[in-house]
């Protein structure tokens, strides 16, 4: 986390890291969404739900690296 309360440029609410609607490939409904290049030039995975079943889901996608704080969960693949 940054001294602005940011994590590689996302913005961090209470829950987590989210993304916020002005990034290309994200519509804000709850479930996954693709971001392309956001993450070092990857695809992210927008993911809701517990923290626990975020980072299972991830897991189970292959992802390369696992964000995760709070009940927010982002997975860059």
């Amino acid at each position: 986390f940054t001294e602005d309360n940011t994590l590689d440029g996302l913005a961090v609410g209470p829950e987590g890291p989210f993304f916020p609607r002005k990034h290309k490939g994200f519509d804000g409904t709850p479930g996954c969404a693709v971001v392309p290049g956001l993450f070092e030039g990857k695809d992210i995975i927008h993911l809701t739900g517990t923290g626990s079943s975020g980072i299972l889901a991830a897991e189970a996608a292959g992802a390369d690296e696992i964000i995760a704080a709070g009940l927010v969960n982002a997975e860059a693949v």
